[in-house]
Protein backbone atom coordinates (compact mmCIF):
# COMPACT_ATOMS: atom_id res chain seq x y z
CA UNK A 1 0.00 0.00 0.00
CA UNK A 2 1.39 3.37 -1.00
CA UNK A 3 2.10 6.02 1.58
CA UNK A 4 -0.37 8.89 1.57
CA UNK A 5 1.16 11.93 3.26
CA UNK A 6 -2.13 13.84 3.20
CA UNK A 7 -5.16 11.79 4.25
CA UNK A 8 -8.29 12.17 2.18
CA UNK A 9 -11.20 12.99 4.49
CA UNK A 10 -13.87 11.83 2.05
CA UNK A 11 -12.10 8.49 1.56
CA UNK A 12 -11.81 7.95 5.33
CA UNK A 13 -15.52 8.69 5.87
CA UNK A 14 -16.41 6.28 3.04
CA UNK A 15 -14.29 3.55 4.69
CA UNK A 16 -16.08 4.10 7.99
CA UNK A 17 -19.46 3.95 6.25
CA UNK A 18 -18.56 0.52 4.80
CA UNK A 19 -17.74 -0.80 8.26
CA UNK A 20 -19.65 -3.40 10.22
CA UNK A 21 -22.78 -2.12 11.88
CA UNK A 22 -22.98 -3.43 15.44
CA UNK A 23 -26.18 -5.19 16.34
CA UNK A 24 -28.07 -3.90 19.36
CA UNK A 25 -27.41 -5.90 22.52
CA UNK A 26 -29.64 -8.88 23.12
CA UNK A 27 -31.95 -9.19 26.11
CA UNK A 28 -29.49 -11.64 27.68
CA UNK A 29 -26.60 -9.16 27.29
CA UNK A 30 -28.67 -6.37 28.83
CA UNK A 31 -29.67 -8.59 31.74
CA UNK A 32 -26.06 -9.71 32.23
CA UNK A 33 -24.89 -6.09 32.22
CA UNK A 34 -27.48 -5.16 34.84
CA UNK A 35 -26.46 -8.07 37.04
CA UNK A 36 -22.78 -7.13 36.73
CA UNK A 37 -23.54 -3.54 37.69
CA UNK A 38 -25.57 -4.67 40.71
CA UNK A 39 -22.75 -7.01 41.78
CA UNK A 40 -20.17 -4.22 41.55
CA UNK A 41 -22.36 -1.89 43.63
CA UNK A 42 -22.86 -4.59 46.27
CA UNK A 43 -19.12 -5.32 46.37
CA UNK A 44 -18.37 -1.62 46.80
CA UNK A 45 -20.86 -1.37 49.65
CA UNK A 46 -19.46 -4.44 51.41
CA UNK A 47 -15.79 -3.65 50.91
CA UNK A 48 -15.91 0.03 51.89
CA UNK A 49 -15.75 -0.62 55.70
CA UNK A 50 -12.79 -2.96 55.21
CA UNK A 51 -11.00 -0.38 53.05
CA UNK A 52 -11.60 2.31 55.69
CA UNK A 53 -10.20 0.01 58.37
CA UNK A 54 -7.12 -0.80 56.33
CA UNK A 55 -6.48 2.88 55.68
CA UNK A 56 -6.71 3.59 59.42
CA UNK A 57 -4.21 0.83 60.24
CA UNK A 58 -1.78 1.67 57.43
CA UNK A 59 -1.52 5.38 58.18
CA UNK A 60 -0.92 6.23 61.84
CA UNK A 61 -2.38 9.48 63.13
CA UNK A 62 -0.20 12.55 62.57
CA UNK A 63 0.06 13.43 66.27
CA UNK A 64 1.34 9.95 67.23
CA UNK A 65 5.10 9.61 67.86
CA UNK A 66 6.81 6.36 66.96
CA UNK A 67 10.34 5.45 67.93
CA UNK A 68 12.41 3.97 65.15
CA UNK A 69 13.89 0.52 65.83
CA UNK A 70 16.55 0.86 63.15
CA UNK A 71 20.16 1.36 64.11
CA UNK A 72 21.63 4.65 63.02
CA UNK A 73 24.15 4.56 60.21
CA UNK A 74 26.68 6.62 62.20
CA UNK A 75 27.28 4.09 64.99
Amino acid sequence: MAHRPYPDVDRAIAQLARGRRPEPPSEFQLRLGGQAQAAMQAAGTLLEPMARGLRAVAAPPVDEYRVSTRRSATS
